[in-house]
Parts: structure tokens; C-alpha cells; sequence
């Protein structure tokens, strides 16, 4: 998302926030649209056509993106714990073996951790488990 504006990357976040499991992701087909708040105001569904407000999308956008702050996941760990995820030396924890990193894939093989994949989880952005029903 690096040659995102700043718009496109709220937007993502956003239509991301809404996404079920059943539908896609990063586009407006990944939520309903009863759920979406361009539903009626920025964007009408008239069967095959689609009505688009573009300033009134950009003013939704801006308005939710300030409503849902971008926050870390190191930022949401100091937040919980009072403290921020580096050792001693201020070097970042291997979320790892804090039972944070489902997705191992990207582990180094050998020891297991990397910096890049340690850099890569702390500073993403921070999503609220999946309850378990």
C-alpha cells in the first residue's frame, strides 16, 4: 500500500473493517452494502447501475478514518501491558514467542526469527481477535 494516498489507504481500512469471511477483501464487494457507510448517502445500488458521490465518499472516508485511528500493533501491546515489546538492548520481541504470530511462514527457518517479520507484525495495524463462536 505504498503508492496509496492517504484516502485509498483509509478506505481500504475501512471497507477491511467491514469484511466478512464469506466475501472478498480490499473492495466494496466485502461487505453488504446495508453495512457500508456510502450505503444511500455516497453510493446508490439501482440493480446493475451504481450512483458514485465522490466528494461525499472522501468526506465519509476522512470523517471515519478520524473515528478509527491507525493503531500498531506495538502500540496497542504498550496500551495493554505498560510497556512497549523490546528486550533490554530495545530491540523488538519475536512475536512469535509471544503467542502473537499465527501465520509462522515467514519465520526465519533456522532461528526461527527475523527481523523483517518482527518489524513487519509491530508495526502493522492492529486488528481485534476474531471472537470464537
Amino acid at each position: 500500500m505504498e503508492n496509496m494516498t492517504e484516502y485509498q489507504k483509509n478506505l481500504v481500512r475501512m471497507w477491511d473493517s467491514l469484511r466478512t469471511k464469506s466475501k472478498g477483501n480490499h473492495s466494496c464487494l466485502s461487505a453488504t452494502c446495508t453495512q457500508c457507510p456510502f450505503d444511500g448517502v455516497a453510493c446508490c445500488d439501482y440493480g446493475a447501475i451504481k450512483l458514485f458521490n465522490a466528494e461525499k465518499a472522501i468526506e465519509i472516508v476522512n470523517s471515519w478514518a478520524k473515528e478509527h485511528p491507525f493503531v500498531t500493533n506495538e502500540q496497542k501491546y504498550k496500551e495493554d501491558w505498560g510497556v512497549e515489546p523490546r528486550n533490554e538492548k530495545g530491540v523488538l520481541c519475536c512475536p512469535k514467542y509471544m503467542g502473537l504470530l499465527k501465520d509462522l511462514s515467514k519465520c526465519h527457518p533456522i532461528s526461527g526469527e527475523c527481523e523483517a517479520c518482527k518489524e513487519e507484525f509491530w508495526g502493522s495495524e492492529y486488528r481485534e481477535p476474531e471472537k470464537e463462536v
